[in-house]
């Protein structure tokens, strides 16, 4: 009863949301950050093809933004209703893009890092970092950077954890989940 209570609450918190992020938009039509909160909500209702509509339409705005294609890309995540095979699809027709940003190019890292991910949920400790490698070697990304490194703070690999936080941190110093693992040796 009470976790229905708390669907409840959350599904009402979501439609608060997306009226208000609609109303964002009606007044800033070219506010990707609406547009980028809009389409991370379709992952609450597994919908990648209302994702797609929103990246689409954000696209006409900004259309070498990384930000709103990395929203979509995790709208595509397997555990979101997505496949990898529809993940590196989207990386790939993002690929002409990233001439003009080269950051765009670390979307093809992600079907690694959540690979790394769900083998490190299965405790596969060598393909979970072998995965998050390959992620890495796409783009730099402090997502990527983060989860490798959490996840060697787990296996006990402090020097090594202690390092990918520190990258996690570089782009941005005040995210505070990394800063926090940081200060406490990865742990």
């Amino acid at each position: 009863e009470a976790r229905l209570d708390q669907f409840r609450r959350m599904a009402a918190f979501f439609r608060s949301s997306a009226a208000d992020l609609g109303a964002a938009v009606v007044l800033a039509p070219n506010s990707i950050v609406a547009y980028r909160q809009m389409i991370r909500l379709t992952r609450a209702r597994r919908d990648p093809a209302a994702s797609r509509r929103l990246l689409d339409e954000a696209l006409k705005i900004q259309p070498y933004s990384f930000e709103l294609r990395a929203a979509h890309m995790r709208s595509l995540l397997p555990s979101w209703g997505g496949s990898y095979e529809a993940m590196a699809a989207f990386a790939e027709e993002s690929m002409p893009f990233a001439k003009r940003n080269p950051r765009i190019a670390a979307l093809r890292g992600f079907v690694d890092w959540d690979e790394g991910r769900v083998a490190a949920g299965a405790e596969r400790k060598g393909d979970a970092i072998e995965a998050y490698n390959r992620a890495i070697a796409f783009g730099d990304l402090a997502q990527f950077r983060f989860e490798r490194g959490a996840y060697l703070a787990a296996a006990d690999q402090t020097a090594g954890s202690l390092e990918a936080l520190t990258r996690a941190l570089a782009p941005n110093p005040q995210d505070a989940e990394s800063a926090y693992r940081r200060t406490r040796g990865g742990t």
